[in-house]
């Protein structure tokens, strides 16, 4: 496979999408400060699932695509709670 660069950014979330010859590459970057890598990996499951329903089904309009599976809302509910933090 060919090596993909991209450039840096000071943006929250950037998907970068590049076409090569016999497939793409999809590379999902997030601030650190943001975002771990657990939430990251959600966010690209995500991204994922809404694309295997559209290419499974491209006639469905946005409205009628289901954003997320029953997994992946119970994570991003689990994330958003974040970290149970103990004051001292």
């Amino acid at each position: 496979m060919k090596e993909v660069h991209t450039g840096k950014t000071a943006y929250d979330l950037t998907i970068n999408v590049t076409d090569l010859s016999t497939d793409s590459v999809i590379m999902f970057r997030a601030q650190r400060s943001l975002c771990d890598l657990t939430a990251a990996k959600l966010l690209t499951m995500i991204f994922k699932h809404f694309l295997d329903i559209l290419i499974r089904d491209p006639s469905l309009s946005l409205e009628n695509i289901p954003k997320f599976s029953d997994k992946q809302l119970s994570q991003a509910v689990q994330i958003g709670h974040g970290r149970k933090i103990v004051s001292g």
